[in-house]
């Protein structure tokens, strides 16, 4: 009778993501004519000195911004590819590109990495590749691509890279995941399990452990050592499979974000990584959670917070430790991509007239980014933008 009901279950969950599919905006290149609004201004929009009005560029992409990072070591520069298959490192607080690849991939950025340490970034392809850029200023183009990593048949659809940066992991629709040497773009190790169609992965911090997701309801833990990967647990039956996932500083805890509609699943689950157990749920998304984050900036009340995007056009602060929704913030109707947040350990963007610090950064799919800061109520300040105006936060609602 559990295998029965956990069948329907799977079923009802594939037809609510097709259905929830069929809701959201179509992808670039489909065959359908779609009108963005574009922000054309050659340069900062006509803020008045020492007024609070986030600062206006023109777009960084064409398409939606799948993957964005803020530059650990770098604080003022974000990291940013997308369906438009391009790739750029930019400062925020002038506009000015360090980077451009235009045409990085083949088809579209799925995820990025900064690895601080080798002053590289790692991009994950709908191309079936895995590439590694040399990020150094003296580099001339030719010499940008240090690896390429090829070997899944299909989309690469995450990647996650240990804490000493020589190991990378890579994970696919193929049903494979497989583990790299960086520095000589050596395949280590390949590991394919049937309909584990992969998802997303974190590598827990200062271990050799990555946990993984896909969309057979399983959350696998892999251990690395030797160069290897060995399944450690594969705990099951998680219902609404995870779509996305971060670890937290310490590397003892594990966030989730869940598949859903219209109120089903859609939940953020809080994991502790040694337990292998859930500590708490974060209700109250309406449809499947995009993005999820550990936000690591220190506040002065002391409390450890979450975010998470969801494809009901919110983004949600939630307080780590009681489960409670602290502020939800109303996005029009263009569904947010990709999200980043500051490291605890880098210093924070101060706007010129002081008033402003960078919390966050979120990619959208009509290729607009944003960069927020959080007021002491958690509500969502705009700083600055790429492109259209149009995805600025509507409405900011404090929970009670």
């Amino acid at each position: 009778m559990g295998n029965v009901f956990r069948s329907f279950r799977r079923k009802a969950n594939r037809q609510s993501h097709l259905e929830q599919r069929s809701r959201t905006p179509p992808r670039s290149g489909d065959d359908v004519s779609v009108s963005v609004a574009r922000d054309t201004t050659p340069g900062p929009a006509s803020n008045s000195p020492g007024t609070a009005g986030p600062r206006a560029y023109p777009a960084l992409h064409t398409a939606a911004v799948n993957s964005v990072k803020l530059l650990i070591d770098r604080p003022d520069e974000i990291l940013s590819g997308g369906e438009d298959r391009s790739i750029r490192v930019t400062k925020l607080s002038t506009a000015k590109s360090s980077l451009e690849l235009p045409k990085a991939h083949d088809k579209d950025v799925n995820r990025l990495l900064y690895c601080e340490r080798r002053n590289a970034a790692v991009s994950a392809s709908r191309d079936k590749t895995v590439k590694l850029w040399s990020l150094a200023a003296e580099c001339t183009p030719e010499q940008r691509l240090r690896h390429t990593f090829a070997g899944h048949d299909f989309n690469v659809s995450t990647i996650a890279v240990n804490g000493d940066q020589d190991r990378l992991f890579s994970g696919s629709r193929d049903n494979t995941l497989r583990l790299w040497d960086i520095e000589s773009g050596q395949s280590l190790s390949v590991n394919r399990t049937a309909r584990n169609i992969v998802q997303s992965s974190t590598w827990l911090r200062e271990t050799s452990v990555v946990v993984q997701g896909g969309e057979d309801l399983y959350l696998r833990f892999w251990d690395t050592q030797g160069g290897h990967l060995s399944l450690i647990q594969a705990i099951p039956d998680l219902v609404y499979h995870p779509v996305c996932m971060d670890s937290s500083a310490d590397g003892l805890a594990i966030l989730t974000g869940h598949n859903g509609f219209v109120g089903e699943g859609s939940m953020a689950k809080l994991w502790d990584s040694r337990q292998r157990s859930v500590v708490r749920e974060f209700l109250g998304h309406q449809y499947t959670i995009t993005n999820c984050a550990f936000l690591n900036s220190n506040r002065r009340d002391g409390r450890e917070l979450l975010a998470t995007t969801s494809n009901d056009n919110t983004l949600r602060i939630w307080d780590r430790n009681t489960g409670d929704c602290v502020q939800t913030n109303v996005m029009p109707e263009i569904r947010m991509t990709s999200l980043a947040v500051v490291a605890k350990t880098s210093e924070h963007l101060t706007r010129s007239n002081g008033q402003l610090e960078v919390d966050l950064v979120v990619g959208f799919l009509s290729g607009l980014v944003a960069a927020y800061a959080l007021d002491e109520n958690c509500q969502l300040l705009p700083v600055a933008y790429f492109g259209s105006t149009a995805a600025m936060p509507q409405d900011s609602t404090p929970e009670n």
